[in-house]
């Protein structure tokens, strides 16, 4: 009797292995999604909310992590804690071509460390898709820490396809760049108000040719200043001009 429950319980247990398992809908490896993370890409669906710590979930985890909704064209980040990743990419969908808005948002007190070593992209980017806003006193680090002048290929620390929004007392963002093109590129304008601030470093050591890129500290359209306390840091290390774009209100920007 017991060998033949014994028996039965393998076999159950057996079964129970070799049912599939069944993987988070949005998680996908083509070309078409809204947001990658890690190199990890997730599509939504509308008015829908997961999470991120080392992989995405619909499961709230244990601080620190990531937060996630998409309503409509924007995709909200809330960061939880202290959070490191190595990458977070918004992508317009090739097949309908929408454009996708980012808003990072979180606490005071929450940092959302963005590391990246790659060989093009950028730490933080909206490809080909939207702007990007980050509010609520929260600190964003984007770092791009590879050269990869000999790739011919263009690394950022921030990178916008449209504009890039910064706003909020306490809030802070400090982009940084190894490579010969800009620490903060943004294809519109760069807004900075309510007393907030961004602090763009090229720390390209290298002398800056017709054959390299732009190595400037931030590269836009415009960029534009405002509010009590509310400050602007363009630094670079190879004598190239800090900007390149029209500057209102410089008496809040700072050279080094």
């Amino acid at each position: 009797m017991k060998k033949r429950l014994l028996s039965a319980l393998l076999a159950l247990a057996l079964v129970f292995v070799l049912l599939p398992t069944t993987a988070l809908a949005g998680v996908t490896t083509g070309s078409d999604y809204d947001i990658s993370i890690n190199g990890k890409k997730y599509v939504f669906s509308d008015s829908e909310t997961c999470y991120f710590k080392s992989s995405f979930t619909t499961t709230e985890p244990s601080s620190p992590y990531l937060k996630l909704t998409k309503n409509s064209n924007t995709i909200t980040v809330t960061v939880s804690g202290y959070v490191t990743v190595s990458d977070i990419n918004v992508h317009n969908n090739f097949s309908t071509q929408d454009k996708i808005n980012l808003i990072i948002t979180g606490n005071k007190g929450s940092t959302l460390n963005i590391e990246c070593k790659d060989t093009y992209g950028a730490a933080l980017e909206t490809y080909q898709s939207g702007d990007i806003t980050i509010k609520g006193g929260i600190t964003v680090n984007a770092n791009f820490s590879a050269d990869n002048t000999d790739k011919y290929t263009d690394c950022y620390g921030i990178s916008a396809s449209k504009n890039l929004i910064i706003t909020g007392k306490g809030t802070t963002v400090n982009a940084v760049n190894a490579d010969d093109a800009a620490a903060v590129k943004v294809d519109g304008n760069i807004t900075v108000s309510d007393g907030a601030q961004l602090k763009a470093t090229n720390k390209y050591s290298k002398k800056v040719t017709n054959y390299t890129g732009n190595a400037y500290a931030i590269e836009c359209g415009g960029l534009s200043i405002s509010g009590n306390n509310t400050k602007v840091t363009a630094d670079t290390s190879n004598g190239k001009q800090a900007i390149s774009g029209t500057v209102r209100d410089g008496d809040n920007l700072t050279f080094k």
